[in-house]
């Protein structure tokens, strides 16, 4: 498993991007914002409705792709994403 903090910001941006992931292929991507984040966090693919990571919430995407995923938050704050 790789584990990354990653900064989230106001404007849409792949996860391989704030991950700086040479190989974003995986079998699922966790997340979890810390109880720090005063904002909300916004994640899914792009051509679609974005689901809410709530503060000090989890999420797990059965995805097998980082690409294929968008981080976009209401304000700067940060997660930990979690490639399995």
């Amino acid at each position: 498993m790789r584990v990354f903090n990653v900064p989230v910001t106001a404007t849409p941006t792949r996860l391989d991007t704030l991950i700086g992931a040479e190989n974003p292929r995986c079998t699922s991507i966790l997340m979890q914002a810390p109880a720090a984040n005063a904002n909300i966090v916004y994640f899914g693919s792009y051509d679609t409705q974005l689901f809410e990571l709530r503060i000090e919430a989890n999420a797990t995407i059965p995805h097998q792709n980082a690409r294929d995923i968008y981080i976009v938050g209401t304000a700067p704050d940060r997660i930990t994403v979690m490639l399995a």
